[in-house]
């Protein structure tokens, strides 16, 4: 098997003139470093008064997506989903703005935050760790006329800029509460039945059934037991890639990936990484 970085080549090499629209849930990923040697005391309460460091921000969930495939080269990237009327949303974009082969098409609105997760950054004299999390999420039904405005956006790109791919993350597993709807699940299939020369690719924590099957579905290996109330198997993952004629991917981490394509099943082993990693984010590449 190709090393990882020989088949980052071949896709760079391929991807130059190539376009992809992801739709999903977008998210602010936020790490604020703060040091114990410089943590005074609060003249409040008397507790302890971080100083921040420095904040680093980043596109987080479907914004993973889109800022992998912005560093691969692809020539342009349709980023559409949701985002609050705030100072969250205001560093996603300028996050996504970074990148120049980024078309920014998040829908704001006044009624939600900018979903966010917050990592804590601590270092106690031994170097920074994740202390903690504080993450902002909605938990409230998506408007009808919100989805309309998604879908509508989503024909607008595949029926006027004609992308290669469409790739859909959702991120949220409170039902019809984020970007992915049932209803944006339905018209999604209905789009790629219409253009079958576009590859659609949907990538579900908790939905992965209610995707159709010829769409390229993916999920990780708990979502796949939590789905289909069955392990991980060449049996079980020979039945699943039955239902439909694109391809089913389970990822497993350090266990690799397992496709199944008509029946036909295959596991890829793992990369190994050496060295201190962040995972956060590794099952949205």
């Amino acid at each position: 098997m190709k090393n990882i970085n020989e088949l980052i080549s071949n896709v760079e090499k391929n991807v130059k003139n190539k376009s992809v629209l992801v739709v999903g849930d977008f998210f602010l990923d936020k790490y604020i470093y703060t040091k114990d040697d410089s943590t005074g005391v609060s003249l409040y309460t008397g507790g302890p008064a971080y100083i921040i460091e420095k904040t680093v921000c980043s596109p987080g969930a479907a914004g993973t997506v889109v800022k992998n495939l912005a560093n691969l080269g692809y020539e342009s990237v349709y980023a559409l989903g949701i985002v609050g009327d705030d100072g969250d949303g205001f560093s996603l974009r300028k996050a996504l703005h970074a990148f120049p082969n980024v078309t920014d098409m998040l829908i704001t609105l006044q009624d939600r935050s900018t979903p966010s997760y917050t990592m804590i950054m601590r270092d106690q004299g031994k170097g920074f760790f994740e202390y903690g999390e504080a993450s902002v999420q909605n938990y409230q039904h998506t408007d009808a006329k919100i989805e309309v405005e998604v879908i509508e956006s989503m024909k607008a790109v595949i029926n006027g800029l004609k992308p290669d791919a469409v790739v859909v993350l959702d991120q949220l597993d409170q039902e019809d509460c984020g970007v992915v709807t049932k209803a944006v699940r339905e018209a999604i299939a209905l789009l790629k039945k219409k253009h079958p020369e576009i590859m659609f690719y949907i990538d579900s924590r908790q939905y992965i059934t209610d995707v159709a099957p010829s769409i390229i579905r993916k999920c990780n290996n708990f979502e796949f037991e939590r789905a289909y109330n069955m392990s991980v198997s060449e049996l079980s993952m020979k039945s699943v890639s039955l239902l439909g004629n694109a391809p089913f991917i389970v990822t497993m981490g350090d266990k690799g990936t397992v496709i199944g394509v008509n029946g036909v099943v295959k596991t890829l082993p793992a990369q190994i990484v050496k060295g201190k990693i962040d995972t956060r984010g590794a099952g949205d590449a």
